[in-house]
């Protein structure tokens, strides 16, 4: 996972995961507990990278696009 767009897709494979019937709920439940944790800390690194990003760009934040953090991609 390098992207926000991967972390993205992460999440709904897992939310998937959660929806089927055959699925053991309370170890896809813990699964998703600690996935949600890492994702919210993933997203805040990257608003901060980002943050950044457009303080060392200028005020007004605009930031080219090959000029984004990288963790943000290009897509």
């Amino acid at each position: 996972m390098t992207t926000l767009t991967s972390l993205n897709d992460i999440l709904f494979d897992q939310l998937n995961r959660l929806n089927k019937d055959d699925c053991d709920i309370k170890q896809e439940t813990e699964r998703a507990k600690a996935m949600a944790s890492l994702a919210k800390e993933a997203v805040g690194n990257a608003r901060l990278a980002f943050e950044a990003s457009k303080h060392y760009h200028g005020e007004a934040g605009l930031i080219e696009r090959n000029q984004k953090p990288a963790m943000l991609g290009n897509d």
